[in-house]
């Protein structure tokens, strides 16, 4: 399996794979790298062979035509190939991030936007920020007395 942050697997149905980021996003960025060449040896199409075409032509692009700067496109492409390739399933990817409403985080969701736009539909890709799960949790019963003040202090105090 890729190295993801969690992995919720069951055999019963698909794994679910979260991807975390926090600062990341943020800060001086520069333009997605490339995926390095060992992806592309023998012009092999790793992601055409786990019947993902759309996925392969945007590894193809990184680096040349796409610029993405807050999110790392290549990254998450590998993780799409890495579940596909390792639990034979199509995959499912949740991107879970920290929004901070400044210029860099509505870049972010543009890139956000645009990434989900140019994969597989048979990829089940979902972006939640940090501020969305914890509403949920919050409309939900807490586990433990103090449990979400704590949250809130924690995050987002």
């Amino acid at each position: 399996m890729p190295n993801l942050d969690v992995v919720l697997d069951n055999e019963q149905v698909r794994p679910l794979a979260i991807e975390c980021k926090f600062t990341e996003p943020y800060g001086n960025k520069k333009k997605d790298p490339p995926l390095k060449a060992a992806y592309f040896l023998n012009a092999r199409k790793r992601w055409n062979e786990v019947q993902l075409p759309r996925c392969q032509r945007l590894a193809e692009s990184l680096g040349n035509d796409s610029a993405f700067r807050r999110l790392s496109a290549g990254q998450l492409l590998k993780h799409i190939l890495g579940i596909a390739t390792e639990t034979k399933h199509s995959p499912r990817l949740l991107y879970l991030w920290f929004d901070t409403g400044c210029q860099e985080a509505l870049a972010h969701t543009d890139e956000l936007v645009r990434f989900a736009q140019s994969i597989d539909d048979a990829v089940d890709f979902k972006a939640l920020t940090y501020q969305e799960i914890f509403g949920r949790l919050r409309s939900s019963d807490q586990p433990v007395p103090g449990y979400f003040h704590y949250l809130t202090n924690r995050y987002f105090g």
